[in-house]
């Protein structure tokens, strides 16, 4: 945070460079400048859906990245040569469905973890608590740093 307001309207200018905000439609605008229809689209992956150029996909996500989760996204594409805009919109569709579909079965995938993992450290706290009524000591320390360390896990994921 900047407290000199010249400091913090060149801030300002520097994080919207390239991506700009629409008047109140809240559309996130991206703009891009391609000179030849590979760096678009891949050379190698014709016919599968996964057509999109691996360095235009990253661009898109870092310039996407800087804007509000509430904004519309939109492309616009500055070519001199002629390409086809349902191709190159089905793959940039395609591309990042596909993404969607990976993270989120991830993320899935490590909420069904934490889960697993939280019930585990509980069942294994009741029964060190279960343990220390029966006044046994070191079965009671190595469940309870079992019961931590299960519940260590199902917080860092």
């Amino acid at each position: 945070m900047f407290l000199n307001k010249k400091l913090r309207q060149l801030d300002k200018k520097i994080t919207s460079e390239s991506v700009s905000v629409a008047n109140d439609s809240q559309d996130t605008i991206i703009h891009v400048k391609v000179n030849s229809i590979e760096q678009v689209m891949s050379k190698f992956n014709y016919d599968c859906d996964d057509k999109l150029n691996p360095e235009f996909s990253e661009y898109l996500r870092d310039k996407a990245s800087q804007s509000s989760l509430k904004d519309n996204l939109q492309i616009d594409i500055h070519t001199d040569q002629q390409m086809n805009g349902d191709e190159v919109s089905n793959a940039i569709r395609h591309h990042y469905a596909r993404e969607y579909a990976v993270a989120k079965k991830e993320l899935n995938r490590s909420t069904r973890f934490s889960l697993i993992m939280l019930l585990c450290g509980l069942v294994s706290l009741c029964l060190t608590f279960l343990i220390y009524s029966y006044d046994v000591q070191y079965f009671g320390l190595i469940m309870e740093i079992v019961a931590w360390v299960f519940l260590w896990e199902a917080a860092d994921r």
